[in-house]
């Protein structure tokens, strides 16, 4: 067997630990691990330079936008900041212009994102009360139906009716866990624009009551269900008080964890996301739910906007959303290099855990068999986050000028480097579209 790749003088990520090995990739896959010596012969020789070579990472929560949102990212927009922040594959959320709502809106996004993308994209259906819309949806491959609490309205008939069917066909269910403006009313439009309103119309409360409503769901149900972009301590505390163990997961964004509300008064509108930025307290106490491995996986809910959205008078003409793709690793590794979190817990929850909840086969770890998906990281590069340089369309960011550390130089994706030295180098269309492994 000869190899298309090795790649040698690494620090790969095994099993949790940092081991000096090298690794063959041949037909996108890793055909084998070991010390130099012991890898087949290959057409291509890269020497990693002892630096770390990790997992791929999987990001279960973004908003790749493209057809009517194109003008704020694109399939080839997204998927270029995504590969230059680590992450080798995606799955995108269904709030789209038109929506994700049925098979052949479905089959209309694949198309549209073949050929476009540089990571791996997979797909999350809209919420629906039509059955054969689901089932369609299903058969094509989505990776969960999403549930926005905030604008739904359905009965408790219908959300049982849904949860049942999804149950039936091994989908999970993800969940916007607000309660929102009560069932769907919109928001206020009179009184103050400023940001005062727009927390007092997301009261923590909010949060909480939804989290309340799918447990009773998925107890009731048999489903399992997924909270997306939890925010509050006390969410998670009713999630592990429910003992519904690996029925009901979470997910935790970076900016709940590292930022809080009282940083509006200089981020203003460019920090407006939903669920909104909670108290110096809540984030405190989220962060150290994640550190105590309560939180199953981090994801970016990556959600860009143009600039211009941003920056409108009045906060309820302001689209909620911070692109993240291109932040998340460096300011959890940052974390990782200044013995706050260990490697093995951030990688469990940005790679592993992603891959192993929502059924994506073959990644999500390095080991002989499954997918080259790749990053090389120098773990002693120092640097200052600028969103002006990002990929993706929308240049700003809460984290402008934070000084990070970790930076990933190349990204592999299915055995084929497709970004290096911050250049992307790939292939349009070199990305795989996933279907789940139920």
């Amino acid at each position: 067997m000869r190899a298309d790749l090795n790649i040698v003088d690494g620090r790969i990520y095994l099993d949790g630990s940092l081991v000096d090995c090298g690794l063959s990739i041949e037909g996108g896959r890793i055909r084998r691990i070991g010390k130099e010596a012991s890898l087949p012969p290959s057409d291509e020789r890269m020497s990693a330079n002892g630096l770390i070579v990790l997992p791929g990472l999987i990001d279960v929560h973004v908003h790749m936008r493209d057809m009517g949102l194109s003008y704020k990212e694109d399939y080839g927009s997204g998927t270029a900041s995504a590969v230059c922040g680590g992450f080798t594959t995606v799955l995108d959320m269904p709030n789209t212009m038109p929506p994700t709502d049925s098979p052949e809106r479905l089959v209309e996004k694949i198309e549209v994102a073949r050929g476009k993308i540089l990571s791996n994209v997979g797909f999350h259906g809209m919420m629906t009360s039509d059955l054969d819309a689901l089932e369609g949806m299903a058969e094509l491959g989505i990776f969960s139906l999403k549930i926005f609490m905030d604008r739904c309205d359905w009965s408790e008939e219908t959300f049982e009716r849904v949860l049942v069917a999804c149950r039936d066909r091994s989908l999970p269910v993800t969940f916007h866990a607000e309660a929102g403006y009560f069932m769907g009313k919109g928001p206020p439009q009179e009184g103050g624009r400023g940001i005062e309103e727009f927390l007092r119309a997301h009261d923590p409360r909010l949060e909480v009551s939804a989290v309340e409503k799918v447990i009773d769901l998925i107890r009731r149900t048999g489903a399992r269900g997924h909270i997306c972009h939890i925010s509050l301590p006390e969410s998670v505390e009713r999630l592990r008080a429910s003992r519904l163990g690996g029925a009901i997961t979470c997910e935790a964004t970076p900016h709940h964890l590292l930022l809080s509300r009282d940083r509006y008064g200089d981020l203003g509108n460019l920090a407006i996301t939903l669920p909104p930025l909670r108290s110096p307290e809540e984030a405190r106490g989220l962060m150290n739910h994640f550190l105590k491995c309560e939180i199953d996986v981090v994801a970016s809910d990556h959600a860009p906007h143009s600039r211009d959205e941003k920056l409108r008078e009045s906060v309820w003409e302001v689209p909620p959303g911070i692109p993240g793709l291109e932040t998340t690793f460096p300011l959890l590794f940052t974390l990782v290099a200044n013995g706050d979190l260990p490697l093995p817990k951030m990688m469990e929850a940005l790679s592993a855990r992603p891959a192993k909840l929502f059924g994506i086969k073959g990644r999500g770890e390095i080991k002989e068999g499954f997918m080259a998906d790749l990053i090389i990281v120098d773990p002693r590069a120092e640097y200052v986050l600028d969103s002006s340089a990002f990929k993706s369309k929308a240049k700003y960011s809460p984290f402008d000028g934070w000084r990070v550390r970790g930076r990933v130089v190349k990204t592999i994706v299915n055995g084929e480097i497709v970004m290096d030295g911050g250049k992307i180098v790939g292939r349009p269309g070199v990305g795989a579209l996933l279907r789940p492994s139920r």
